[in-house]
């Protein structure tokens, strides 16, 4: 019997794997996502000095008919939230001060059950009306017919398509197994990571031998993404003994969340270098900008 295979628990699998997806098949979404041909399309990895952090979903893309490129950045939530349309702006005003032109897209997976209809509109009444893309998977894709038309880089999203079944997903993983090479290997290890979250009754990655399951994109980002998040718990830990239970301090660690796998490095080090007065100044320095900061 196959053994089954879980992400480390630190991990959010379906943000993982949601954002492998997206850097392996970017093309066919952002299509799906603009309502245009896309002529090109490249992961912006950048990491940008205003957000301090690499965006993992930043895209350069030209659109057939355009001759500059357009930036989208996009966010992906597997529900609805009421504090995504200020998330999405925040991030917006963010990288606009390095890329434009820009547009934002939110990726919504799954329908939820306590937020109305998702809405593209942040607005502070007299002030300002920030409007951007929202892609409900549900809405605009129809798994009989992503499966119909065979449409591989599709195929991961039937689960949250509308008419989606175990079925559905079994036919869509039959597809995908036709597929030859590392592709069809990643995008079904993403399909069963999905189908997991919605039918969460059938062992969906069970069926995956250990050995090739370990040897994806998405298990290799789930390790490093938890063990990120292990050395930022330590580091975190190790700033709150240091400089004790201020205000300061709490601002310094909220800063700290939004800081770069490099700047973490940077700060476990000074920890253990520094005093607590220089320990101070050098954070203040290093550490990314919040608002009321």
């Amino acid at each position: 019997m196959a053994r089954r295979v879980r992400l480390q628990p630190l991990v959010a699998a379906l943000d993982i794997a949601a954002k492998v997806l997206l850097r392996k098949e970017p093309k066919a979404f952002l299509e799906l996502a603009l309502g245009r041909k896309v002529r090109s399309v490249k992961l912006d990895e950048t990491e940008l000095q205003a957000l301090e952090r690499r965006l993992d979903r930043l895209f350069r893309v030209v659109l057939e008919g355009d001759t500059k490129p357009t930036w989208v950045n996009v966010e992906i939530e597997a529900g609805w939230r009421s504090n995504v349309p200020r998330k999405t702006f925040d991030h917006w005003s963010f990288i606009l001060r390095e890329r434009r032109p820009l547009r934002s897209v939110v990726l919504v997976l799954r329908r939820s059950r306590r937020q109305g209809k998702p809405r593209g509109r942040f607005e502070i009444p007299g002030t300002l009306s920030f409007v951007f893309d929202v892609v409900c998977a549900w809405e605009r894709l129809d798994a009989r017919e992503v499966i119909s038309r065979k449409a591989v880089s599709l195929l991961p999203l039937v689960p949250f398509a509308r008419g989606r079944s175990k079925q559905r997903v079994e036919e869509a993983l039959g597809l995908l197994a036709e597929v030859p090479g590392p592709r069809g290997v990643e995008l079904t290890t993403i399909l069963s990571t999905f189908a997991e979250w919605v039918f969460p009754g059938t062992r969906w990655l069970a069926r995956m031998p250990k050995e090739v399951f370990m040897g994806t994109t998405v298990y290799s980002m789930g390790v490093a993404d938890g063990a990120a998040k292990e050395r930022l718990a330590i580091v975190s830990t190790q700033l709150r003994r240091k400089l004790g239970k201020t205000k300061r301090a709490d601002l310094l660690l909220k800063r700290l969340k939004l800081s770069s796998r490099a700047t973490v490095k940077k700060v476990s080090l000074l920890v253990l270098e520094k005093d607590k007065r220089d320990l101070l100044v050098a954070l203040g320095r290093l550490l990314p900008k919040i608002e009321n900061d």
